[in-house]
C-alpha cells in the first residue's frame, strides 16, 4: 500500500509551521558555500549542514508537498552538483586536509541528502549518477586505509557512512558501495574497539566508544540496514542489545537523552542521573531525532508494539517540546536540570560567521517530518496504525483503490479515537492497531463487535471493509505518577504519552508534592498550552508546552519533589 499522511493534531501543526517559517526561508545558496569555497580548511563542520538541511525539507515535502520548497531544494541540489570535481569530489575542505575532521561526516551527509532528494523529490538519474561518482572517489580517495580511522570520536562520525552506502548500493545495484559497508560493519565503526561486538556482549552504551550518542546511534541505523540485505545473527543481537540498553540506562522521561557535556550529546547512564544536577546539559536534539529515525527503522523491521510507544514519548515531549512554536527554531540542548529549575534555550549561530545554523536547528525538522510515516504505515497487506493523531491516511489497497482512513479525536490529549474509512468497491485486508503500553483496560469497536485491547500489542482487525466503515478506540488516559529511577526523592506525573510538568506561569515550581494521586481534573483550554490538568490542587501542563515562550523569564520543572 502507498499512502500519504496528513496530520492535523500538534505534530502536524508543528511540522508545518516548521516547513513555512524555517525550511522555506533559509539561503540554500549560502549551504552550497562551504563546497564552492572549501571554507572548512578551519576543521569544522559547514559541510555537514547542506545534507541535514536538504534531507529534511525533502521528507517535510514528501508529506507536505509545497512548490516553493521544491524549488527551493531543486535549486539547492543543482548548485551543490556544480561544485563536484571532475574526479567526482565533493567536499567542502581543500583537497590537502580531505579526510582530516569532520570531512566524511559532510560527504556523508551529502549522500544522504542527495539519495533522499532522489527517492523523495526528484528521480533523477543524473542525481543518482553523481552521488555514484561522489562515492566512487571517496573510496577511492581511502584507499587501503579504514574508514574508521579517520575523524573525530574514535572514528564513529566517519564510521556512520555505512547507512548511505547501503542505500546507495540499492539504488545504483553497484556491488562495490555493499563491499565496502561491509567492510565498515567488520571494522566496528570505530578504531578504538568494535563496538557491535561489544554491544553484542551486552556492553552499555556509556562505555561504547566514546560514548558519543548521535555519531554512535547512526552506525547501528546503518547496521540495521546492512543486515536487512544480509542477515547476520551477531548482528541482529548488537542491534537488538543496543536498542533496549539506550532504552532502558539512557532515555529520560521525555523520551530525550544524551548528557555529561555542555551540550548534553553523550551515553552517560542518563535514565539514572536525569535527576542529578551536575551531569552537564540534557538532551541533544540531534539525540532525538536520531533515536526516532533509529527506532523507526526497528519498528519496520520487528513489529514490536513496545518501540511505537518509545517513539510516541519521544515525538510528543523530547521532539515537539524542542520545537519553537512557531518552527523558527529549535532547542540543541534541552530544559536543565529536569529536577530543578529551567528554561528552553534556542540554538544559537554554531559556527561565528556562517549564518544562524546549528546541528539541531537543521535536524529537528526531519524529526517532526518521521511523524506521518509513524502514524500510519505498510506492512506486507495491513495498514498499521502507529499513532493517533487527528489525521488523514490516504493509501492504495490491496486490491488497488485508492481510500482514505480519517483519524479524529484529539489525540494525545483525548483517548477516545474514531477511524472512518471512505473508498469505493468493497475489499478485505487487514488493519493492525497499535495499543499504547500505559492504555490498561483499553477497547476496540467495530461494527458489533467489541474486543479488548493488550497494552503494548497489536490488535488486528481482518474483515471486508465497506465505505463509512468506523473503527473506535477507547484508551483511557489516567494520570499516573512515575518514580525517579535511582531517586526515592522525585516523582513526575504522565498521562497517555505525555508528560506533565510544572511551568511558572501557573504558579511556584519548588514546592514538594504527594506521590499520591488524589485529585485529577481537565482545566479550562488556554493559549500555548496543549493540556492543563489540576493534579492534587496543582495547575500542570504538558512538558511541550512548558516553558514554550523560550526565556528565562518562563521557567518550567518536571521531576518533583516529595514532601
Amino acid at each position: 500500500m502507498q499512502r500519504q499522511t496528513q496530520l492535523q493534531g500538534p505534530l502536524g501543526s508543528a511540522l508545518r509551521n516548521v516547513i513555512d517559517n524555517r525550511l522555506k526561508t533559509l539561503d540554500y545558496h549560502l549551504l552550497v558555500q562551504p563546497f564552492a569555497q572549501k571554507m572548512d580548511g578551519d576543521g569544522r563542520w559547514r559541510g555537514e549542514f547542506w545534507g541535514k538541511i536538504v534531507r529534511s525539507a525533502c521528507l517535510a515535502y514528501r508529506h507536505n508537498p509545497d512548490e516553493s520548497l521544491r524549488r527551493k531544494l531543486d535549486s539547492a541540489v543543482k548548485e551543490l552538483l556544480a561544485t563536484q570535481d571532475k574526479d567526482g569530489c565533493i567536499s567542502s575542505y581543500p583537497k590537502s586536509q580531505q579526510l582530516t575532521g569532520w570531512d566524511l561526516w559532510g560527504r556523508k551527509y551529502v549522500l544522504l541528502g542527495l539519495l533522499r532528494y532522489y527517492e523523495t523529490v526528484n528521480p533523477s538519474r543524473k542525481v543518482l549518477a553523481s552521488a555514484v561518482r561522489m562515492a566512487k572517489q571517496l573510496l577511492a580517495q581511502i584507499g587501503q586505509a579504514r574508514v574508521v580511522d579517520f575523524g573525530a570520536h574514535f572514528g564513529l562520525p566517519s564510521g556512520s557512512l555505512l547507512r548511505g552506502l547501503v542505500k546507495l548500493h540499492s539504488l545504483s545495484g553497484e556491488k562495490q558501495f555493499l563491499t565496502a559497508a561491509e567492510s565498515i560493519a567488520a571494522d566496528g565503526c570505530s578504531h578504538l574497539h568494535n563496538v557491535f561486538q561489544a554491544a553484542a556482549q551486552g556492553v552499555p552504551p556509556a562505555e561504547l566508544a566514546d560514548g558519543k550518542a548521535y555519531e554512535m546511534t547512526s552506525c547501528f541505523d546503518g547496521l540495521l540496514s546492512l543486515i536487512a540485505l544480509k542477515p547476520n545473527p551477531m548482528y541482529q543481537q548488537a542491534i537488538m542489545n543496543y536498542y533496549q540498553l539506550v532504552r532502558d540506562r539512557e532515555i529520560f522521561i521525555t523520551g530525550g537523552g544524551g548528557l555529561k557535556d555542555a551540550n548534553g550529546e553523550f551515553w552517560y547512564e542518563g535514565t539514572t542521573r536525569q535527576t542529578w544536577n551536575d551531569v552537564g546539559a540534557l538532551g541533544e536534539t540531534c539525540v532525538t531525532v536520531t533515536w526516532l529515525r533509529f527506532c523507526q527503522h526497528l519498528l519496520r523491521a520487528t513489529n514490536d508494539a513496545t518501540i511505537a510507544d518509545e517513539m510516541e514519548r519521544s515525538f510528543y515531549n523530547a521532539l515537539l517540546g524542542a520545537a519553537k512554536p512557531d518552527g523558527t527554531n529549535f532547542m540543541h540542548r534541552n530544559p536543565t536540570p529536569l529536577a530543578g529549575d529551567s528554561f528552553r534555550y534556542p540554538a544559537k549561530t554554531q559556527i561565528e560567521g556562517y549564518g544562524d545554523h546549528d546541528c539541531c536547528l537543521a535536524q529537528g525538522p526531519e524529526g517532526l517530518a518521521l511523524a506521518p510515516g509513524f502514524v500510519a504505515r505498510r506492512d506486507g497487506d495491513a495498514l498499521v496504525f502507529d499513532g493517533y493523531e487527528d489525521s488523514l491516511v490516504n493509501f492504495i489497497t490491496p486490491g488497488g483503490q485508492q481510500a482514505t482512513w480519517s483519524i479524529r479525536g484529539g489525540y494525545p490529549v483525548n483517548g477516545e479515537v474514531t477511524l472512518t474509512l471512505t473508498m469505493g468497491r468493497a475489499e478485505r485486508f487487514p488493519v493492525r492497531l497499535r495499543i499504547p503500553g500505559w492504555a490498561e483496560g483499553a477497547e476496540v469497536a467495530c461494527g458489533r463487535a467489541r474486543r479488548e485491547g493488550v497494552p503494548g500489542t497489536y490488535l488486528t482487525l481482518q474483515r471486508e471493509w465497506k465505505d463509512g466503515a468506523q473503527v473506535e478506540l477507547s484508551l483511557p488516559m489516567k494520570t499516573r505518577a512515575v518514580k525517579a529511577p535511582g531517586d526515592s526523592s522525585h516523582i513526575a506525573w504522565m498521562r497517555g504519552p505525555l508528560v506533565l510538568a510544572r511551568d511558572s506561569r501557573l504558579g511556584k515550581l519548588d514546592a514538594p508534592c504527594s506521590g499520591r494521586l488524589r485529585q485529577d481534573e481537565a482545566l479550562p483550554a488556554r493559549p500555548g498550552f496543549l493540556l492543563l490538568r489540576r493534579v492534587n490542587r496543582e495547575s500542570l501542563c504538558d512538558y511541550a508546552s512548558a516553558g514554550n515562550l523560550f526565556c528565562p523569564d518562563n521557567q518550567l520543572r518536571v521531576w518533583l519533589p516529595l514532601g
